[in-house]
């Protein structure tokens, strides 16, 4: 088997490998949104939180009658929140500090990283396919 042969078929087997977290990532966070509600939170503040570089939103919300204060997920140092925004806010019926912040990026960053990567080694795996059989 020639050597452009057997990269494509590594590339090949590497975008599949990719594509095994992005559905497990998928899967993972359909299954928390059906148990999930939704309702409004408010940032509080925007700090700094355990030491880390970049800062998170402090989040407040309602659930059953019951004030419930979370942190956001993800940080910047270039903080997108400001105190006292409305965010829409998902959080587990069974237990309610179980809470994220209902975004785009909170729901697929990690499809989008996996799927990018496994991608870029699906091109490669076929044009090194294409290479080989016109050789």
């Amino acid at each position: 088997m020639k050597l452009t042969r057997r990269l494509a078929l590594i590339f090949g087997l590497v975008a599949l490998a990719m594509a095994i977290p992005a559905l497990a990532a998928w899967k993972i966070d359909r299954s928390y949104v059906a148990r999930c509600d939704r309702t409004i939170g408010r940032v509080i503040t925007v700090e700094a939180v355990n030491f880390s570089r970049g800062k998170r939103a402090l989040i407040e919300f309602e659930a059953g009658g019951k004030s419930v204060r979370f942190h956001e997920a993800v940080g910047s140092s270039i903080p997108s929140r400001s105190p006292g925004e409305r965010i829409e806010v998902l959080y587990d019926r069974a237990n309610p500090a179980n809470a994220m912040v209902d975004s785009f990026w909170n729901h697929n960053l990690l499809i989008v990283i996996f799927g990018i990567i496994g991608g870029g080694f699906a091109l490669a795996s076929a044009i090194l396919a294409l290479l080989s059989a016109f050789k």
